[in-house]
């Protein structure tokens, strides 16, 4: 007899089986009218206007055909959608409610933005610092999308959806040169000698009218836009293009003159399947999508685009990839490497449920009981196998019931440990990009889930992998870190299993032939693993210490700075959290790594934006210095404003000096007009620093304070332009944001309209 939950899932999967058939023939939208103007592709191809957007849509020459042999590539949408509606379709049966029953394909209309058309002249190049910092990576020669780039003499910078150019050396000229808004919700600044690209996200507006209605009906989805302005005139410069990658941005970077630019978009809504697709102002380029023919609970569209900022006309390259669930991305000189952790919902499947009977459950029962249930065969319902074991039940005492379950459940425990272990994966697809070329090559496959970028690391064209494994079972949770090497066809050479049992990973970083790695439950276990050998990596030393580090830094071949918290072990168990903490590890004799110098900062509660984004360090080995934003708590208490018994609240920059003894305090700085405050977060929050020669730069949304970099005296200070937000939720929540025109004039600011 059927369950009521098995009642409600089958009328759930025959709901949407007739759901997905009504709207299969919904995958095409009405064809419009258009002039018949023409226009030539960047292939000298000639196109006219058609389409349901009435929008040039050239095709997108740039892709290669050479793609992995596992990868596939959809030849045509309704391929695509008749794809995803069979997984979907397949899947639903295992949740009782899903979301996602996609079925028409959902187009989008042109670029919500127009070209701008006036030209300028370029002012003179002025002289520049001598020496500047650049924005802290990850690898040499891959620079990374950040908030604040410079070019020592100008700062360009974002804060609060604002873009500006200061003129910031030297400090008694400094000024404000240029300012504008920015579109959506801003990420980051690439900047390449004279051409800067901003990188944004904006929630396009279009209608549809569903199937069998006459209404039009909004529909919102994220884009990601690219601006490439010429800068060579900082107080007037020009946008040269805009482009729009569907889906929301993930991450860029800069690799000479070529900008690689990452989305990432859900491969189903409510309102249908998102095709992907790019534009160049008003037109459309609709990549190819290659996908893997696996089942899974999550597609994402992964689209790669790539732009050389320095061609007078920069071209856009794009593809796509249907990928699962993307969340940590790694970018060599050569290489993007795109980590998509498979979600683990196998046992809700029939096959595992059966398989756990037959294999955990079935040889726990006695002889005559197997023999009988063997015997009605491999393909017997259930109804027959439960009278069995309904007679076995009626024959048992209290005691030989209670003596077999407990033997039942330990066999159940370690089969689905067992399972776990098996399926609990990462798979990670290696895409070659080359002088913006992209072409998928390969893909390779790890044992648990990857903490961020720093997990991941190409050396010597083989690719080295951290992972925590982590899941938890019947009897509690399991949890150990891992070691991986693949080579460049992202075949496993070798790997190191079970490290650090019932620890997971806190930070890592691969320098060399070497790995560095911390994982933490109570104490902090620092490795040193020499990845020489890739077929044979090895644990070299091993340090405990109290606290963790997330995010290490390398000093010198021999030293490493941590930057996490302090904790003190509690009396009976588990532990206390303190505060911030930097250490430096010296590790020239690998066996015996020992942490040489600690730095304390603040009581319980402090904390650096360091220790989750790296580019918000500045450190310079030649000068000694090492700046990194921090708020600290005072471990003593007072009343607030309103009555509240509560920390009091610093946040600055601390200017360290350091060298492999350790660190000395040179300075504090603050933008905070009181010394000491209740709140928790500012605009005058110190988010980037920066130098120019003997000047250091501190930057919140709204100042720019500039020091004496020795002294750490103040010499000035620029007020910064500053978007105040007039609506009640979330500045980031742009779903509440309506792109209404953008205009292209510079002097004229972005039109942005907010819901109420």
């Amino acid at each position: 007899m059927n369950t009521i939950k098995e009642v409600k899932g089958k009328i759930l999967l025959i709901f949407a089986a007739v759901f997905l058939i009504i709207i299969a023939g919904c995958t095409e939208n009405q064809q419009i009218a258009c002039t018949a103007d023409a226009m030539q592709c960047p292939d000298g191809s000639w196109v006219g206007r058609s389409g349901p957007d009435c929008e040039f849509v050239c095709p997108n020459n740039n892709i290669g055909e050479s793609i992995g042999s596992s990868m596939k590539k959809f030849e045509s949408d309704e391929e695509m959608t008749q794809f995803l509606r069979t997984r979907l379709t397949q899947n639903m049966d295992s949740f009782e409610t899903m979301d996602m029953m996609a079925g028409n394909l959902v187009m989008e209309s042109s670029s919500m933005v127009r070209t701008a058309s006036d030209s300028i002249q370029s002012a003179p190049m002025p002289s520049s610092g001598a020496d500047y910092s650049q924005t802290n990576i990850q690898v040499e020669g891959v620079d990374e999308g950040d908030i604040i780039k410079n070019d020592g003499e100008y700062i360009y910078g974002i804060g609060k959806n604002k873009f500006y150019i200061m003129k910031a050396y030297p400090p008694s000229e400094s000024k404000i040169m240029f300012e504008k808004d920015i579109l959506g919700r801003s990420h980051n600044l690439l900047l390449n000698n004279d051409r800067l690209a901003i990188v944004s996200t904006i929630n396009s507006k279009t209608y549809e009218i569903p199937k069998y209605s006459i209404e039009p009906r909004p529909v919102y989805r994220p884009q990601t836009l690219i601006e490439v302005f010429d800068v060579k005139d900082r107080e007037k410069p020009k946008l040269i293009q805009n482009y729009t990658v569907s889906g929301s941005y993930s991450q860029s970077r800069m690799i000479g003159e070529n900008v690689y630019i990452i989305s990432n978009e859900y491969a189903y809504s409510w309102i249908g399947i998102p095709r992907p697709f790019a534009t160049v102002g008003n037109t459309r380029i609709m990549p190819d999508i290659y996908y893997f023919d696996f089942d899974d609970f999550s597609y994402n569209f992964n689209t790669i685009a790539s732009i050389n900022i320095n061609e007078e006309q920069p071209q856009i390259n794009v593809q796509s990839f249907m990928l699962g669930h993307s969340d940590t991305i790694y970018v060599s000189q050569n290489n993007i490497y795109i980590a998509n952790r498979q979600n683990n919902y196998i046992f809700y499947r029939e096959d595992i449920q059966r398989k756990k009977f037959y294999e955990a459950i079935l040889p726990e029962l006695p002889r005559d009981v197997r023999n009988k249930i063997n015997q009605l065969g491999n393909d017997a319902e259930w109804k027959d196998i439960s009278k069995v074991i309904e007679e076995m039940y009626n024959s048992m005492s209290e005691r030989e019931k209670r003596e077999l379950l407990e033997k039942i459940e330990k066999s159940i425990i370690e089969f689905e440990t067992k399972i776990h272990e098996e399926n609990s994966k990462t798979i990670i697809h290696k895409i070659s990009i080359n002088n913006g070329e992209i072409e998928y090559k390969s893909q390779g496959e790890v044992k648990g889930y990857l903490l961020n970028q720093f997990s991941m690391d190409e050396y010597k064209d083989n690719l080295r992998v951290a992972t925590t494994f982590s899941v938890w079972t019947r009897n509690g949770r399991i949890e150990y870190s891992n070691v991986y090497t693949l080579d460049s066809n992202m075949n496993l050479l070798g790997k190191i299993e079970k490290i650090a049992p019932d620890e997971r990973i806190f930070s890592t970083r691969f320098m060399g032939d070497r790995l560095y790695m911390v994982t933490f439950r109570d104490v902090d276990p620092f490795f040193v693993i020499d990845l020489k050998d890739p077929q044979n990596p090895e644990i070299l030393g091993e340090l405990k210490i109290p606290g963790f580090s997330n995010y290490l830094h390398p000093y010198d071949e021999n030293h490493i700075i941590g930057i996490g918290k302090d904790t003190q072990e509690r009396q009976g168990g588990g532990f206390i959290m303190k505060g911030l903490k930097i250490s430096m590890f010296d590790v020239t004799d690998f066996s015996n790594p020992i942490e040489s110098d600690v730095f304390y900062i603040g009581g319980q509660g402090s904390y650096s934006l360091v220790e989750n984004d790296h580019k918000a360090m500045l450190f310079d080995k030649e000068r000694n210095l090492m700046v990194i934003p921090v708020y600290e708590v005072e471990d003593n208490y007072e009343y607030d404003r309103f009555g509240y018994y509560r920390n009091k609240v610093w946040q600055g920059a601390y200017v360290l000096d350091v060298d492999k003894n350790g660190f000395e305090l040179r300075g504090k700085i603050t933008h905070w007009e009181d010394k000491n405050s209740n709140r928790w977060q500012s605009d005058y929050d110190i988010k980037r620093s920066l130098y120019i020669d003997d000047y250091l730069y501190t930057i919140s949304d709204k100042m720019i304070k500039i020091n004496d970099m020795n002294s750490v005296d103040k010499i000035t200070h620029i007020q910064l332009p500053y978007k105040e937000h007039t609506y009640y939720r979330s500045p980031y929540y742009y779903d509440d944001i309506e792109v209404v025109s953008q205009d292209m004039d510079m002097g004229v600011s972005d039109s942005i309209e907010i819901k109420q």
